[in-house]
């Protein structure tokens, strides 16, 4: 899947969890909430939530994708919150980190979002 370039994309929003999915309702098992960052002044690729164990499984998995896309070979997974109390708590850490990165960054999701499903 190609990702939309910045001036594609536009400005940009988060898009809100969805707190009707079974999910959302159901799953209350505890998350973590990490980012992957990049270069030499670790830049978020990417937000991202996991209940995988280790919850590095799921950020080296992404790794290879985020260092082709930046052409880089650096890209690692940074923790930021642990034992989130279910998905959709998870989902809104994710979702507030990611507006302040729009905010902070002219309306552009990061690199690594998939504009069509997180943001719009």
């Amino acid at each position: 899947m190609r990702i939309p370039t910045k001036k594609e994309r536009g400005r940009q929003q988060p898009a809100n969890p969805n707190t009707e999915s079974n999910k959302a309702k159901k799953d209350t098992d505890p998350y973590v909430v990490y980012k992957i960052v990049y270069g030499p002044n670790k830049k978020v690729w990417k937000y991202g939530i996991t209940k995988q164990k280790p919850w590095q499984t799921r950020t080296n998995a992404q790794k290879p994708a985020c260092n082709a896309q930046m052409k880089v070979k650096d890209c690692d997974g940074v923790l930021i919150y642990q034992n989130v109390p279910g998905y959709l708590a998870a989902r809104w850490k994710e979702y507030w980190l990611l507006k302040g990165y729009i905010d902070a960054n002219n309306g552009y999701c990061p690199p690594g979002h998939k504009a069509q499903i997180y943001c719009k």
